[in-house]
């Protein structure tokens, strides 16, 4: 999850609204620095440091624009570890700067970030990594909603985590997860056009497909007051009946963070901040405060956040719901050869479908026959496991 994407967006497939974009008078422009670094010890992906400027997505000038954040170059980046350790990080894209893939973080040293750019010294706290608990249990519910009172009722797999340190608490957590699923085309090609002829041939080296996307939204959670230092079924996302997602077969790989107060208290900050705007743009926070300052000139505005948190994680698979209906995307097709649509209309090399009922060919959208134009792999993930 991009810190600086954040969307937090009740949405359902198939189902829209006109919506025009609330900006509330309290909102702010200043041009802030923003510095974003997660520091674990997940040993795959390289620890990184991005920067930019604060920018709202949405404005009063360009409500119907995205204006994205405009990501700052030519910063030195440096994480200080224990013994005078010294891990420097190379711009390797705008805003975006990656340390040694050897640098792997241990749980129970100290960290601390420094930014130098354009004159300006940015630091933050020294911060200890924790050991991070393994994931308990990821869990799903069939849940049942509407978007209002006046909406269609939706189905769906609410999904939560849940997690335990054994030591002595309050302890404080943050998620990120991944949705993965394996989906088919809409439709079973009998013939390609070539233009001339209907040519008999199927569509099985595009029908089935896997996506990956991030689940994006802010979740964390704390033991603070309980009486034991667990947490226990706290809320995830949730999946609606719509789509492919659901179709045949889902995985969700869920990343745990063991993360410090402050950083707990930045991201709850964070998920006050997009809820009490709306949740209908996309904004970085202009007021929150995190653990980074410009030591060099405290006057400069920076925010942000230098996380260095103990990691886990843990996937799960979810077949096809039985609890309820998937509702697909549904994709319309027309018959070749009328009026409305005649042979020579048709692009070459596209897949119809002959209805031997209708005694007709039809043809329907490139995508209701491939699943790659719907962003799919044809290419089977490697941690990807079947289904009975």
């Amino acid at each position: 999850m991009r810190l600086i994407n954040i969307i937090i967006l009740i949405s359902i497939l198939a189902v829209s609204s006109c919506v025009d974009p609330f900006i509330p008078e309290t909102t702010s422009y200043d041009d802030v620095l923003y510095i974003e670094c997660l520091l674990n010890n997940d040993t795959i992906q390289p620890q990184t440091v991005k920067i930019s400027h604060s920018t709202p997505i949405i404005s009063e000038t360009e409500s119907q624009g995205i204006i994205r954040p405009a990501y700052v170059s030519g910063a030195i980046v440096s994480v200080y570890g224990p013994d005078n350790e010294t891990h420097e990080f190379t711009e390797t894209d705008p805003g975006r700067y990656i340390a040694d893939p050897e640098f792997i973080p241990v749980p129970g040293n100290a960290y601390s970030l420094s930014v130098f750019l354009e004159g300006n010294i940015y630091e933050s706290d020294l911060e200890v990594m924790k050991e991070c608990p393994q994931i308990d249990s990821i869990s799903h519910k069939h849940t049942v909603g509407r978007l209002s009172e006046s909406s269609p009722i939706y189905d769906g797999y609410s999904f939560y985590v849940s997690t335990h340190e054994e030591d002595e608490g309050p302890s404080y957590f943050r998620w990120q997860s991944d949705a993965t699923y394996f989906f088919r085309s809409f439709y079973d090609a009998t013939h390609i056009w070539d233009g001339r002829n209907q040519i008999p041939a199927n569509n099985n080296d595009v029908k089935y497909c896997w996506i990956t996307n991030k689940m994006k939204g802010i979740y964390s959670s704390n033991t603070e007051g309980l009486s034991v230092n667990s947490i226990i079924e706290t809320p995830l996302h949730f999946q609606s009946q719509f789509g492919d997602a659901l179709s045949i077969r889902y995985s969700l790989n869920v990343k745990q963070y063991s993360i410090s107060e402050t950083a707990w208290q930045f991201w709850d900050d964070m998920a006050r901040q997009v809820n009490d705007n709306g949740g209908m743009y996309d904004t970085q926070p202009f007021r929150i405060q995190g653990n980074i300052r410009c030591t060099s000139d405290p006057s400069v505005l920076v925010t942000g956040i230098f996380e260095v948190a103990g990691y886990s994680e843990k996937r799960i698979y979810v077949d096809r719901p039985l609890e309820f209906d998937i509702i697909p995307v549904v994709c319309p097709w027309e018959e070749i050869g009328t009026r409305d649509l005649p042979w020579y209309q048709i692009p070459r090399g596209s897949y119809i479908v002959y209805d031997y009922n209708a005694g007709a060919y039809f043809y329907s959208s490139p995508q209701c026959f491939d699943c790659t134009l719907k962003g799919g792999s044809l290419e089977k993930p490697a941690f990807w496991e079947d289904g009975n």
